[in-house]
């Protein structure tokens, strides 16, 4: 059985209004961080965070932005600002008693994986594990050889630009790390059953770190990073 939760999560000066899913028995919590633009309601989003809670995940989706913020027009993108608010979100978890023994990952796709790898490499310890699918990982180069949470980044073959962003960014993370890249996919994964892809390696990744943690991993020493 899965529990959801509608909360308002403090922010400095914003409330934001955040679902959380949780199976009675769950091996970790996957907090999704998405692009701007996007919310909690993400059909992408919300199609990987169910196949994860059917897998035994809890997820916690959120608007990075309060409605106001969301209804103005010329909203800009600030990488700083999302990833303070990602940041709390993080820490306001790691604070209710419901949820404090469940190891937390950080989902980020589009520009929201720039904001992700950044709070990934400040909150030293606390993220096990981060995905990004379709990252704008660019954005956040200054911080991905400070991020030691094993990450997995996935990409479509067709989405070339940021195949090749990935590719030359790859090499500077210094945690486990894997790239997975999706045949024949594009930028957001449209292509029949490609999200169902992303969703059965996504699953595979958390599997490994947060419900049995790689043994042979540290902070200090990791395995051969591969792409698939």
């Amino acid at each position: 059985m899965i529990k959801i939760r509608q909360v308002t999560i403090p922010v400095g000066n914003n409330d934001l209004t955040a679902t959380i899913s949780k199976p009675d028995i769950a091996k970790g919590i996957v907090i999704f961080s998405h692009g701007l633009g996007s919310g909690r309601f993400s059909p992408r989003n919300v199609k990987i965070a169910n196949r994860l809670q059917d897998a035994g995940f809890a997820t916690l989706l959120c608007d990075l932005h309060d409605k106001q913020e969301l209804d103005s027009e010329g909203i800009e993108f600030n990488i700083q600002e999302m990833a303070l608010r990602l940041e709390m979100i993080v820490l306001w978890l790691k604070n209710q008693t419901q949820y404090e023994m469940l190891r937390p990952a950080l989902y980020g796709s589009s520009t929201g994986a720039a904001a992700a790898i950044k709070v990934a490499s400040e909150l030293d310890g606390v993220i096990k594990a981060l995905v990004c699918r379709g990252g704008r990982i660019e954005l956040a180069r200054e911080f991905i050889d400070k991020v030691i949470a094993p990450t997995l980044l996935i990409v479509g073959e067709l989405d070339f630009h940021l195949l090749e962003v990935h590719r030359k960014i790859f090499n500077r993370l210094n945690a486990k790390k894997e790239m997975a890249i999706i045949p024949g996919a594009t930028h957001l994964f449209e292509e029949p059953k490609k999200l169902d892809e992303v969703a059965k390696i996504s699953i595979e990744w958390f599997d490994k770190f947060l419900n049995h943690p790689d043994p042979e991993y540290s902070q200090t020493e990791h395995k051969d990073s591969v792409e698939r």
